[in-house]
């Protein structure tokens, strides 16, 4: 096969969607194949099989990124009818799989986001709670029980407006990755090491924040030191959530229209 033949075949298989080891072994394996070298190494972002050995006279070092992506190959025996233009045409390659990769994480994070409210949207969420294993773990479920009634008395944009002014007060305490909105008006926070003190700071705080707002904000909130389950760790916490929710709305009947709707009033809790 002769170095055009290469180039032309292996430019047609380095786009993928999933820059993972299997994937990048086999792919720069090719390479040094067809170079006779000893042995190819790389770094690609977070994945790298670089050794500690020194550049010798035939090894060769292709850069597309001094940080971020580079190949080593080791002793090479073949002998190029273009040297200049086979790296400069790898290293072309290696240039557009960064920007590959960085288009498709680009787009996965969008997809994750709500783009009204700034936090993470139920996708992230679900492929959060996949991650079972935790420690040091603090959850909130928090729903928004005025909005109904928003949306119904005041119209979608008003309701939106409600959202908004909840999201900026849990913003105020906690970081923007640790904020899902898993629903119409539920959001739910998970801070991963996080010293139970510290946590507990925040939801008080949190607490006290609420008298911002013109409805009833209820949440359940729950602290493990280690976990296996962090969906059934989210459920304690919703079901924490509705008992609270229930026992102020029997304690405060006057603040309700009926058992769905709340009076428009300031008021927390």
């Amino acid at each position: 096969m002769s170095e055009k033949e290469f180039l032309i075949k292996f430019n047609s298989e380095y786009i993928t969607n999933d820059y993972n080891k299997v994937f990048l072994d086999d792919l720069f394996k090719k390479i040094e194949v067809f170079c006779d070298a000893d042995s190819v190494e790389y770094r690609f972002k977070d994945i790298s099989n670089i050794n500690a050995e020194g550049i010798f006279e035939k090894d060769k070092i292709v850069y597309a990124n001094r940080n971020d992506c580079y190949l080593i190959l080791r002793n090479i025996k073949h002998c190029f009818e273009d040297e200049e233009f086979f790296w400069s045409m790898i290293k072309g390659c290696l240039i557009n799989m960064m920007n590959v990769y960085n288009l498709y994480t680009f787009l996965k994070e969008e997809s994750k986001i709500d783009k009204m409210l700034n936090v993470y949207n139920r996708t992230a969420y679900e492929d959060k709670i996949k991650e079972n294993s935790k420690r040091n773990l603090g959850v909130i479920f928090i729903d928004v029980n005025g909005l109904g009634v928003v949306n119904n008395s005041l119209g979608y944009t008003q309701g939106d407006e409600l959202l908004k002014k909840v999201a900026r007060i849990i913003k105020e305490e906690f970081r923007m990755n640790d904020i899902y909105r898993i629903g119409g008006d539920e959001f739910v926070v998970i801070c991963e090491n996080i010293p139970r003190q510290n946590f507990k700071n925040k939801v008080e705080r949190l607490r006290f924040n609420e008298d911002k707002l013109e409805y009833l904000v209820s949440y359940g909130d729950l602290y493990l030191e280690k976990t296996e389950d962090l969906a059934g760790v989210v459920k304690i916490a919703s079901d924490l959530m509705k008992n609270k929710k229930e026992i102020y709305r029997q304690m405060h009947p006057e603040k309700y229209k009926n058992k769905y709707e709340v009076v428009r009033e300031r008021h927390s809790r």
